[in-house]
């Protein structure tokens, strides 16, 4: 099964700079990104899931437990809610010869 991707929703800005420091061979590059906070629920399509080719032995293999997370905005199926959110900065100075 595959894990739907979480984080769709960044804004980035970014500047660059030529002749940085008034030296014609040195350019420097910035840039800051937020990603904005997203939440996924995850599980209610194992719910018919019955069977582990890794390990039979599993005592819930993709049930949600005690109801799952309903109470949490997901539904009583699903077994995992994941809430992500990031902030970053970077930079980068570079020379030609």
């Amino acid at each position: 099964m595959e894990t739907p991707v979480i984080y769709k929703h960044r804004v980035a800005v970014g500047l660059g700079v030529e002749s940085f420091l008034g030296v014609p061979f040195l350019s420097l590059d910035a840039h800051a990104a937020m990603q904005l906070e997203e939440s996924k629920c995850f599980g209610s399509g194992q719910d018919s899931y019955t069977n582990s080719t890794f390990d039979s032995s599993n005592a819930a293999r993709g049930i949600a437990i005690q109801g799952g997370l309903a109470a949490a905005g997901c539904t009583a199926n699903d077994h995992s809610k994941a809430t992500v959110s990031s902030f970053h900065v970077g930079g980068a100075l570079t020379w030609a010869f």
